[in-house]
């Protein structure tokens, strides 16, 4: 069932686009954090490495960095659906029921959009929604 929340933030394309000013570099700093993170599992995952203290404590600030991000991003409203893409939803209306206006770092503006049952890599165009084509 796909209720609508009268708790949860719902954007238009416009307040959407306006957003990624502070969204854009809170999902560059989960990106550059997630990197450095891998970084650490791959030494921790080889056989003849092993982390000493000061790079366990690394990690762990790390992974403290990262939820706060994340709940950056929760406090704006929007939820990042795949983390090693930067990929992020913005919950918006459409038909009166919830999906979500799809945007991936790098992006210039928001272009997609995907039903809440959707895959997130299965978005489609917004041309599909709306009467102006994206530019």
């Amino acid at each position: 069932m796909n209720r609508i929340s009268k708790s949860k933030k719902y954007f238009s394309l416009q307040e959407a686009n306006k957003a990624l000013v502070l969204v854009s570099p809170i999902v560059k700093d989960v990106l550059d954090t997630i990197n450095k993170l891998a970084i650490f599992k791959q030494i921790s995952d080889s056989e003849d490495a092993e982390l000493i203290p000061e790079q366990s404590q690394e990690i762990q600030n790390l992974q403290f960095k990262l939820m706060h991000y994340l709940n950056e991003l929760k406090t704006i409203g929007v939820y990042i659906s795949d983390l090693h893409l930067g990929m992020v939803d913005f919950p918006m209306l459409k038909d009166e029921k919830e999906s979500y206006f799809c945007w991936k770092y790098g992006e210039s503006e928001i272009c997609f959009y995907r039903d809440s049952h959707t895959d997130p890599s299965k978005r489609k165009y917004l041309y599909n929604i709306t009467q102006n084509h994206p530019s």
